[in-house]
């Protein structure tokens, strides 16, 4: 547990991700799981429009835009990031509004976030999320950073100390855990369990079907 009791802490949750990462790459029940979850959502694609005219062609030049679609909007990108949702129970968007007001998307990985800082008063009211990275500068040498964004919701003056404050946005989407967490937690978390033993019982099955291949061709005759 962490410093609440009600959740993991990060070291635990990174831990839960790397097997959940694993799990995908090389156990075919997990990775089968989540990519028919994906298909079920977006399979078919999606279409996303305004009724008005003006706030529409906003919202498909955001869509339209070739590094959005890279990171989000495309379809392959929509079905990855569906997938990352089910390994990894968050998602960690980052807006970068440019000066003419269009806005490009990124995300942050979620290994990368080592707190959400809330409200004192209210623990569903997150303000700041602190992340910690290693940037490689042209040299090819790697220094750590610790940066703090925003929520996109928080409009309050207060800011964490010790940390560079960003200027961009983050919204939080998460599944997974119960609603007193912060952050989210795996879908296959239930599962690995469960699906490494089912790998044990198959290689078991195996090893008997190969013995009895063995007994049946050993047969003599007079």
């Amino acid at each position: 547990t962490g410093t609440l009791e009600s959740e993991f802490s990060r070291e635990a949750l990174r831990k839960i991700n790397g097997l959940a990462r694993q799990y995908y790459l090389k156990n075919p029940l997990i990775q089968r799981g989540v990519n028919v979850q994906s298909y079920y959502v977006f399979g078919q694609g999606v279409e996303i429009a305004a009724k008005d005219a003006e706030v529409n062609d906003v919202v498909q030049a955001f869509w339209d835009d070739a590094k959005n679609k890279s990171e989000l909007t495309a379809q392959q990108a929509l079905v990855m990031k569906e997938r990352e949702l089910t390994l990894f129970g968050d998602l960690f968007f980052v807006f970068f509004v440019k000066r003419d007001g269009t806005v490009r998307i990124r995300t942050i990985p979620p290994d990368e976030i080592d707190d959400i800082l809330c409200n004192p008063e209210d623990g569903k009211d997150p303000w700041w999320y602190k992340r910690t990275y290693s940037v490689r500068d042209l040299d090819g040498v790697y220094r750590t950073r610790t940066v703090c964004y925003r929520d996109w919701r928080y409009t309050g003056n207060q800011r964490p100390e010790n940390a560079e404050i960003m200027t961009e946005p983050v919204f939080h989407v998460r599944v997974g855990g119960l609603s007193d967490m912060r952050f989210g937690v795996s879908e296959v978390y239930a599962a690995q369990d469960w699906a490494k033993a089912y790998k044990a019982f198959l290689e078991d099955w195996a090893t008997i079907t190969r013995a009895y291949s063995r007994f049946a061709w050993r047969l003599t005759t007079p």
